[in-house]
């Protein structure tokens, strides 16, 4: 590789910048916390509708400037970060902060996909793979420590002091992206003018294909288990609260499982399961552990049962990504790809929106219940519906 110099500060931005979303995620999301379910719904909700934005943003990065469009995104999120800390520490208005929590959820994603144009642009075809999985292992060693980090800078220091140090890595990530320097290393390549004509008829001819019955037996469950998904994502910093410093117990709940993503991934370098033993078997183990996390509910061994549920949740998506890799046309790979991140999408904003609502008339422990006899079903259905060979 010989841009290395400039990966590394590829790298850098990108550590720097997942801190400090990790960051104002936390300390926004625990000021809420306090105040209702209803408002963590809604963050949850914001973060989550982002990413049905992000399928809209990909021709907009095409048209921009790649480094200006970066500048541009961490620059928004840094004043954003700004007006949050007067809007909350100084004025106490909650609400008219929540605007600005989902245009920083939008300015996140669409700073992630800047970053993820820029490895095809500065690296040789021949080190992408190696580039990308450097990439993609400090995305989740980040989320690993950055969350925990967050969780428990919440219990030592003020709203204040927090949102005033995320002002200094958004600043600190805009130093980074100035050192990067473009150098193109395929002659080839040309902007494409964007046609939202050829775009709908891209993503209609995706749709009518991922309702074929094929796609529709993972898709079906793989949408009901993302809406209770989003439902317990509100109810665990609300169950965190039982403890005693709650915002370190969520930072470390939220470490904890990020630590059993990274664990399931090397696992399945060493061992091969086929997809049907994944999505029964971890299935009813992921329903389990939230089902012994509200039977005993001590600290330690909730750790425990989280690590279970991250262990198990992160085999079952490598699994669902498998099973549809395998059924998809090699010339509708990216059509379908778009139209079953869009399905997943839409049905994590409404579960975060219902999570708030729910949980304002029910105990959080209720929805773990709920959680666990879901699993149990969809592993049944996965049992009785799938090839013994699948």
């Amino acid at each position: 590789m010989s841009n290395k110099k400039v990966f590394s500060y590829i790298v850098a931005a990108r550590l720097i910048l997942n801190l400090a979303d990790s960051f104002f995620f936390m300390v926004v999301l625990w000021h809420f916390t306090a105040l209702s379910p209803i408002y963590v719904g809604l963050i949850m909700f914001f973060y989550s509708a982002s990413d049905v934005c992000s399928i809209f943003f990909g021709p907009i990065i095409d048209r921009l400037e790649t480094k200006q469009s970066l500048y541009m995104a961490a620059g928004l999120q840094m004043l954003i970060t700004i007006l949050s800390m007067l809007l909350l520490a100084v004025f106490g208005l909650e609400k008219e902060c929540l605007p600005l929590v989902f245009i920083a959820a939008v300015s996140s994603s669409i700073s992630y996909n800047i970053q993820e144009t820029l490895v095809p642009l500065l690296i040789e075809d021949e080190y992408l793979t190696k580039a990308n999985s450097i990439l993609h292992l400090s995305d989740q060693s980040a989320d690993l420590i950055f969350n925990a980090i967050a969780g428990i800078s919440i219990v030592y220091f003020s709203l204040t002091q927090l949102l005033s140090f995320d002002v200094l890595l958004f600043f600190l990530a805009i130093l980074f992206v100035r050192k990067i320097t473009f150098k193109k290393f395929s002659p080839t390549y040309e902007k494409e003018d964007f046609s939202y004509q050829g775009y709908k008829e891209d993503l209609k001819l995706g749709l009518r294909e991922l309702l074929a019955a094929k796609y529709l037996v993972y898709l079906g469950p793989l949408l009901i288990v993302n809406f209770f998904v989003s439902i317990l994502n509100v109810a665990m910093p609300i169950f965190s609260t039982q403890f005693a410093e709650p915002s370190k117990v969520y930072g470390l709940l939220m470490g904890i499982s990020g630590g059993a993503a990274i664990l399931a991934s090397l696992f399945l370098q060493k061992v091969s399961l086929r997809i049907k033993q994944v999505l029964v078997l971890f299935g009813i183990l992921d329903g389990i552990a939230y089902l012994l996390m509200d039977l005993i509910p001590n600290l330690y061994l909730v750790y425990l049962f989280y690590a279970l549920s991250g262990f198990s949740s992160a085999l079952i998506n490598i699994h669902y990504e498998t099973a549809f890799q395998k059924l998809m046309q090699k010339n509708m790979v990216g059509r379908i790809n778009t139209a079953i991140e869009s399905s997943i999408c839409l049905a994590m904003p409404i579960g975060a929106l219902v999570g708030g609502a729910l949980l304002k008339v029910i105990d959080v422990r209720v929805t773990f219940i709920l959680y666990a006899v879901i699993s149990a079903v969809l592993s049944l259905w996965y049992l009785l519906r799938l090839d013994r060979n699948a």
